[in-house]
């Protein structure tokens, strides 16, 4: 009986700890996206001279 105790403790532990992870997680990658994203779109441009956004090209002068 004791076993049992211990194992459902473990798992909903371990659930508990994922759980908080993940959200962690997911704060932390929009957090990050949306940091980097302008810098990204960017590189594009540059690089293709085509708008990421609306890919019309762009008219070098």
């Amino acid at each position: 009986m004791l076993y049992g105790y211990i194992i459902i403790l473990s798992l909903f532990t371990l659930l508990l700890g994922y759980g908080i992870g993940r959200r962690i997680g997911l704060k932390e990658g929009y957090k990050k996206a949306t940091v980097e994203l302008p810098f990204i779109l960017k590189e594009k441009l540059y690089e293709n001279n085509i708008c990421p956004i609306c890919n019309r090209r762009e008219i070098d002068h």
